[in-house]
């Protein structure tokens, strides 16, 4: 009985031209921004809530689980238009999450957030809404008291328990509480700004205490409520006396307790505060009071400080922050000033949720650093402000929002604000999670040196080199402000020379692989950088134009030098040039390339010296038209003419003269390859019609001839070489992908895509991948008719077709890509090695290892054999969609479940990856 061996993936394909595969990797988000802006912070059991802002600039709102580290966006019941959260706070009511959101519906509305269904739910439309209102939220015995435009709501969750204090024609942004009742500063039709209070009820609100006659009000500025040791404090007027006063909410325990002196006093937010005592500033003292007039006394006087700004109660003290100072009150009522990191002038921002850490950041500083004060010493956690005011704590982590990377765009800076954490055991801070990076890197320009794949990609604004290794780590190198183009299909400003891999930008970006090698070398002022050509593995060529003076100049650098030298100038006219012109040629001996003089378009060589560097021979063609061909048997070939009308030319490489074979009707110097000794190019013909033509040539007039007619211009395609061949897309990347070994019976078109383009050729295992309409990534054998399409997988997700490829490209051990996915945009998408794959039976008799599967087909437990010391780690079976449908690990599987077909059989051991097709009986 004939064995089933295994063969390798495209042995089948070829069988099973309809077949799906997959191709396992991994996404690298390279350009984390946007940022997302978390605010709002608020821990539920294993989930963090906050809003994000999202790439259409709302606030919605997300929650981040600590123990499976997964991002949700939690919509709304009908996927409506996007949440956009005000106040950038959750509130807990009854057991219930809310917030207030305004979705351009001109009306601030109440949410219900469902954690376990994730989504939300609108309650009611509380008031009318714009963008510039002020809002303040104070939840209090399970209620919202909401101040907005200077009117009171509340609500208890419920519509029916949402609506407005109507008797109110104002109310202060600033609550004390105290038994059940708030207490703030309001007026009415009657009196002026007075202290009131509510229990959230229109009834249990009310005046306390009418403190200045006929609509006066008793505040003018210093709006600041306390309960200061279970007593309610504020600052107000009576009769235009300043005093201190506390009430237990009835008109006659309203009293003045002490009297403040003229208008050098003021007051701030007291954050926290519980038990604590008021500190206020009072004829450029600090003050403290207990709420009692025997309580309340000067202090030392606190020497270079004018104001403060804000009170935070932290274990047992109370901390003052002024403004270039921080003090605080110990127990005893003693003040002191607090020795600050470094001496820096610090502002507080909060308490974390568990009261172990004292949050500052710096002050007056465009990008404030964190620090975390545990009541002993600073630690600069080296995370800047990520402008939210909530640190929930859990277990040994404290949570935040912060940013360490910015970028600017010539106009703004953007930070790149994401959720942080902080580990208290270790005094470290990193990223938590970057939740939103909705801006592409777009990786691009790959290029392989040393076992090192280096590219371009987009790290927020300007563009870096990249490099990655063979483990995937990846290494920004630059540090640069420029940008490279990302929408030319030719464009190649990438070469190697030795160790150093050269990028063409607005300078030379040059690596050997270190961010310490790698740098932008510029030329003199006025130059603009045209080509770049490799000369040897020490020294590369430059060609540059100065628009201003009309000289075209040709310059060597050396590798281990950041200086050019100039080797060449002369007049030229105005120089027509796009970014993918590279027309030139390297040999042993140099680097033939076009210049002009003049208006007069020549080609020249150089030896990268002075005496090195000749002129050998004038072009007819314009100078924006390609000219060089290739290299064959120590000719340089390059065609010349105009109108349609091309000579075949070659340069002998040792005497340097120009030797003249044929007329050609027209030849495209795009793209030509050199297989069998000879010389293939594209040309056309005109008899009637135009006809295209796949020609070659031994150097010789009787030696060139037109091997087939391909019947499609080859101009601006692309061509790579895989395996013994070379495979061509036409004009303008079309719908057919051609493949040619320079013999007229060698060279046929393997598939038409019915009007879908294919882009980025490359080559890996002999076999050719190209992305089809930017979305499915392809591969084919070289067999007429074979092409498939292949699944990419990240995180065991299928993530093609729905998706965006670009910059395909491999290594011979991976491709690499740039890919979207989800949110992250066109990010670097790495596969895992493909394994060498044998197309035949005679490729795989060479090959090193046999498996045998038996039975095959089979009706129940399909055998596995190998003839190598290789330990089979997993055996997966899937179907063509690439649907995983049983997996096993050891020499044999069951397959008696599955119906009656054809399947992919997977086998994973120590050293490979096999697959091949099982037949279920």
């Amino acid at each position: 009985m004939l064995k089933n061996y295994l063969f390798v993936f495209l042995f089948l394909q070829v069988i099973l031209l309809s077949a799906q595969q997959n191709i396992n990797g991994t996404i690298h988000d390279l350009n984390h921004f946007p940022g997302s802006y978390p605010k709002g912070l608020k821990l539920i059991g294993d989930d963090l809530i906050f809003s994000v802002k999202t790439t259409s600039s709302y606030n919605e709102p997300f929650k981040y689980n600590l123990v499976t580290k997964k991002i949700t966006l939690i919509k709304d019941e009908l996927q409506t238009t996007p949440c956009d959260i005000k106040s950038s706070e959750f509130y807990e009511l009854n057991q219930k999450i809310f917030f207030l959101n305004n979705n351009n519906s001109s009306y601030l509305e109440l949410f219900e957030l469902n954690l376990a269904t994730n989504s939300v739910t609108k309650i009611k439309n509380v008031a009318s809404y714009y963008s510039s209102d002020k809002l303040k939220v104070k939840v209090y015995n399970n209620k919202l008291f909401i101040v907005l435009k200077d009117k009171l709501y509340v609500s208890d969750g419920t519509a029916a328990g949402t609506f407005q204090i109507t008797k109110l024609q104002y109310a202060s942004e600033n609550f004390a509480e105290k038994d059940g009742n708030i207490y703030f500063f309001g007026s009415d039709a009657t009196s002026g700004k007075e202290l009131w209070k509510s229990d959230g009820t229109v009834e249990g609100t009310s005046l306390v205490k009418d403190l200045t006659q006929y609509g006066s009000s008793a505040i003018n500025g210093n709006e600041y409520v306390y309960n200061i040791n279970g007593k309610i404090v504020f600052p107000a007027t009576s009769e235009y006396n300043y005093g201190l006063w506390s009430t237990d909410g009835t008109n006659a325990g309203t009293i003045k307790f002490f009297d403040l002196a003229g208008s050098g006093f003021s007051f701030a937010p007291f954050e926290n505060s519980g038990n604590d005592k008021l500190i206020f500033k009072n004829n450029g003292q600090f003050w403290i009071s207990d709420g009692t007039e025997s309580g309340t006394k000067a202090t030392e006087t606190a020497a270079g400080y004018t104001m403060i700004k804000k009170l935070v109660s932290f274990k047992n003290k109370t901390f003052i922050s002024t403004d270039n100072k921080i003090y605080f009150k110990d127990e005893g009522d003693f003040i002191q000033e607090v020795p600050t990191y470094l001496n820096k002038s610090l502002d507080m921002v909060t308490v974390s949720s568990e009261g172990n850490l004292l949050i500052f950041k710096d002050q007056d500083i465009y990008y404030p650093h964190l620090y975390f004060y545990n009541g002993q010493s600073f630690q600069d956690i080296g995370v800047n402000y990520g402008e939210d005011v909530f640190y929930p704590e859990k277990d040994d982590k404290i949570y935040f929002a912060g940013f360490t990377e910015t970028t600017n765009n010539g106009y703004e800076t953007e930070k790149n604000i994401e959720l942080f954490s902080y580990n208290k055991s270790t005094n470290s801070a990193a990223i938590e999670k970057d939740i939103f990076s909705g801006l592409s890197s777009k990786p691009r320009y790959f290029i392989e040196n040393n076992n090192v794949v280096y590219f371009i990609a987009n790290d927020g604004y300007y563009d870096q080199v990249f490099k990655i290794d063979s483990d995937k780590n990846i290494t920004k190198l630059s540090n640069l402000s420029t940008r490279l183009p990302d929408n030319f299909l030719k464009y190649n400003p990438m070469m190697k020379s030795g160790n150093e891999v050269y990028f063409r930008a607005e300078g030379i970006i040059r690596t050997s692989g270190t961010k310490e090698s790698t740098s932008m070398i510029s030329l003199p002022v006025g130059e603009r950088l045209m080509e770049m050509y490799p000369l040897n593995d020490h020294q590369v060529i430059l060609k540059s134009y100065h628009s201003l003076n009309g000289f075209m100049r040709i310059w060597r650098l050396d590798n281990n030098s950041n200086i050019p030298v100039l080797l060449l100038e002369q007049p030229a006219d105005s120089v027509y040039s796009t970014v993918y012109d590279q027309d030139f040629l390297t040999t042993p001996s140099g680097v033939y390339f076009k210049m002009m003089q003049n208006n007069i378009n020549q080609i020249w060589k150089t030896d990268g010296t002075i005496g090195g560097t000749l002129k050998i021979s004038n072009l007819i063609g314009i100078y924006a038209h390609k000219n060089f061909l290739s290299v064959l048997n120590d000719k340089v070939f390059f065609t010349d003419g105009s109108f349609g009308s091309s000579q075949l030319n070659y340069i002998d490489d040792s005497s340097k003269l120009v030797n003249y074979v044929t007329d050609v009707h027209y030849i495209d110097p795009t793209n030509s390859f050199i297989i069998n000794n000879r010389l293939n190019f594209f040309s056309s013909d005109v008899d009637g019609i135009t006809k295209y033509y796949l020609s070659s040539t031994d150097g010789t007039a009787a030696g060139t001839i037109q091997t087939k007619n391909i019947g499609q211009s080859i101009s601006s395609g692309e061509m790579v070489k895989c395996d013994n061949s070379y495979y061509f897309l036409p004009m303008n990347n079309s719908t057919a992908l051609w493949r040619s070994d320079g013999t007229a019976t060698g060279t046929y078109k393997i598939y038409d895509t019915n009007n879908q383009s294919n882009y980025w050729p490359t080559c890996l295992n002999k076999e050719l991948y190209t992305v089809r309409d930017h979305a499915i990534l392809t591969k084919t054998n070289g067999q007429p008719g074979n092409i498939i399409d292949i699944s990419m997988k990240v995180d065991d997700e299928i993530i093609t077709p729905n998706t965006q490829m670009m910059f395909l490209y491999s290594d011979g051990k991976r491709l690499y890509s740039s890919t979207t996915y989800k949110n992250l945009g066109a990010e670097l998408f790495v596969s895992d090695v493909i394994e060498s794959l044998a197309t035949s039976d005679q490729d795989f008799i060479k090959s090193k290892s046999k498996i045998t599967l038996y039975p095959n087909p089979a009706k129940d437990v399909v055998n596995i054999k190998i003839d190598t010391n290789e330990t089979i780690i997993n055996v997966t079976i899937t179907d063509y969609s690439g649907r995983s449908l049983l997996s096993d690990a050891g020499n044999s599987i069951d397959v008696s479940s599955l119906n009656a077909g054809v399947y992919f059989i997977t086998i994973k051991t120590s050293g490979k990856i096999y697959s091949s097709k099982l037949i279920k009986k």
